[in-house]
């Protein structure tokens, strides 16, 4: 923040609107899972964070040092990164055993402690590398991070997969609803036919 002149507000006003637009997507990103499934859109919202956060990267040693642009940049990367723990969790709970969904939920907790360990280990690393140089270095491994959601993607699509038959897309709800309203169609076709040829077979309806 000293680097481009920004203040305390300023920078509160960065994680404050990072916040309300991780709330605001976080409502949206139910939708666009029945379009492309949960794994598929926790991966495209986590690439986009990291995307975000390369250009907020380059954007302060690169591009000018602009704080409008790395204020932006910053404040995209916290909303993709942070509208995706509901779908995550969903996704976890929905892959463990009922038995073992409490001791999931306790090891979650862990996250909060890699953070404080991150955080330790890049003042350390700050006496030998600049903040431009350890943002691309944190871009690549949160890149590399997320490529295990290609397996989870290609695993849901699989019947064996305890989260396929609860991963429905848009898609198979709308063959499914085809499915069941064309028999229901049928019969009351048929039902139709069948009122009228009695009603015929008693003189009641007059047939040509």
């Amino acid at each position: 923040s000293e680097d481009l002149l920004m203040g305390p507000v300023a920078v509160a006003l960065v994680y404050c609107g990072g916040s309300v637009g991780a709330t605001l997507l976080s409502l949206v990103t139910p939708l666009l899972a029945r379009r492309l499934g949960r794994a598929a859109t926790v991966l495209l919202l986590q690439l986009a964070g990291v995307g975000f956060q390369l250009l907020a990267t380059l954007s302060k040693g690169y591009l000018g040092g602009s704080w409008i642009l790395f204020s932006l940049a910053f404040a995209l990367r916290y909303v993709f990164f942070n509208a995706t723990g509901a779908l995550t969790n969903s996704l976890l709970m929905d892959s463990v055993p009922p038995q073992q969904k409490t001791r999931w939920s306790i090891l979650q907790n862990i996250d909060s402690l890699t953070w404080a360990a991150s955080s330790e280990l890049g003042a350390v690393m700050l006496g030998s590398l600049t903040y431009e140089q350890l943002f691309l270095i944190c871009t690549g491994l949160l890149f590399v991070a997320n490529l295990p959601w290609i397996f989870v993607i290609i695993s849901t699509r699989s019947p064996a997969c305890p989260v396929a038959s609860k991963e429905v897309t848009v898609q198979e709800e709308e063959e499914a609803a085809e499915e069941e309203v064309a028999p229901a169609d049928e019969s009351l076709f048929d039902g139709a036919l069948a009122s009228v040829d009695a009603f015929s077979a008693k003189g009641l309806v007059p047939v040509d």
